[in-house]
């Protein structure tokens, strides 16, 4: 089972693949979002800890601030009920090629909040809670 959310940014957490001997689970991330004037669309694998995803899913549950960052510490996805927003934020490095890049959106939550604690609540957790 993966995670989907269409409203107020598209996000999709496909689930790659998982080491339980390092507690953690390799997602395939994909994000889009939109403007006025623009699309902005990003795609990538990345790998989260099972301590990362039980904070992050506690916190939704207890209506508080909750960030869900990887491994790397480079992508991060935060929701925030009491300011009323949803954040993704993804830094890129490819040192071969000498690219830097940084990706981030913010939108408002409004009434999408229930829908998306539900979208995160639906995922099985296997290694406990």
């Amino acid at each position: 089972m993966d995670i989907k959310i269409e409203s107020p940014i598209r996000i999709s957490l496909e689930t790659i693949g998982f080491e339980d001997d390092y507690g953690s689970i390799e997602f395939k991330i994909t994000i889009g979002t939109s403007g006025f004037d623009y699309n902005q669309s990003i795609s990538f694998n990345t790998w989260i800890a099972y301590y990362h995803i039980d904070a992050f899913l506690n916190a939704l549950n207890e209506n508080k601030k909750s960030e869900l960052v990887n491994l790397d510490g480079n992508f991060s996805l935060i929701i925030d009920s009491h300011e009323n927003y949803i954040e993704w934020s993804h830094v890129e490095f490819r040192y071969s090629d000498n690219i830097f890049s940084t990706f981030k959106a913010r939108r408002e939550v409004n009434d999408f909040y229930p829908s998306i604690v539900e979208a995160f609540k639906d995922y099985p957790r296997w290694w406990g809670k």
